[in-house]
This record gives structure tokens, sequence and C-alpha cells, in this order.
């Protein structure tokens, strides 16, 4: 969705500066994105056939461990079937240079390169579980059963928790 979305961007800032009068000081749309944004994807096998696509040096791989909808503790080999194809520099750039560089963030240097592994990282994390919860701290979801959770159901959760309870 990116490259169609900067496509976009810099077509309709070229169709309709002349009367929106936006002024990106003579740079695109495009330009300002890939200087100051940085993407990040969880699984996209599409994309990272068409990372040439892209400004890969804002483009950042998560796992979003430890939430539901991640892929832990696969990550790392969802990732690789996804990315094999992929140079060690491209590889290295998107699982933790660039997130490295943007953030100003050695994770090596404080804790070592031998405990950022993925088994070192596995090991630390084993007693995590990432299995969807039903409701929070053990209360009951209060919604009925078999119906969508709407919006609503979701404030009213939220309303009635408690914070003590909720980890």
């Amino acid at each position: 969705w990116i490259p169609y979305l900067l496509e976009r961007a810099d077509f309709t800032h070229n169709h309709h500066n002349a009367w929106t009068n936006s002024n990106f000081g003579g740079k695109k749309p495009s330009d300002i994105f890939n200087q100051h944004i940085i993407t990040c994807f969880i699984e996209d096998a599409f994309g990272l056939k068409n990372l040439d696509s892209i400004n890969v040096d804002k483009a950042c791989w998560e796992c979003d461990y430890p939430h539901s909808d991640c892929t832990w503790p696969e990550s790392a080999d969802v990732f690789w079937k996804q990315a094999g194809h992929l140079s060690d520099e491209i590889i290295n750039k998107i699982t933790h240079l660039n997130a490295m560089r943007e953030f100003n963030y050695d994770p090596f240097a404080i804790l070592g390169r031998e405990n950022c592994t993925v088994g070192a990282l596995k090991a630390q994390a084993k007693h995590v579980s990432i299995e969807p919860a039903c409701g929070m701290g053990g209360a009951a979801p209060l919604r009925e059963l078999e119906k969508p959770v709407t919006s609503g159901d979701i404030n009213r959760m939220f309303a009635s928790a408690d914070a003590g309870t909720a980890l």
C-alpha cells in the first residue's frame, strides 16, 4: 500500500497544489515521507518481494510480541520464510539496523549481541503466553456470546476494568 499511497500523494500534490497552496520546500510528499516516516510490518510476503518500491532504509520488521496477533514464538521462522531471498545486508537493515539508527538505540551495547539472538530472546520469554485471553485478568467479557464484539463492548469492558487485575 505504501507505493500506491506515495504515488497518489505526489500526483495529488502536483495536480492540486495550485489551489491548495501546499509548500513542501520544493519537495514532493513522497520525499517528505521517505525522509521522516519509518514503516513496519509483521508479515508482508508481497512487500518483501517489492522492496525496491519503497525506501528500504525506513522499513522495519516487527514481531509485535507479546500481543496475541503476533507470530511468536515462530516469528523468526515466519520472517525467514518470507525474506529468505533477500541479501544479508537488507535483512539486517529491516530486522534491526534501521530501527537502531532511527531510535538511536543499540541493544547490543546494552545487552550484548549474544543476548539478542533469536534463541536467547526465546529463552528469556519462554514463560510468556500470547494466547488470547477471554476477558481482562480473568473477568468475563462484557458481551453476548456468539455476537460480534462492538466498540461499545470494548468501551464497557475498559470502563469496568480494574487496573490491578488486568495484568
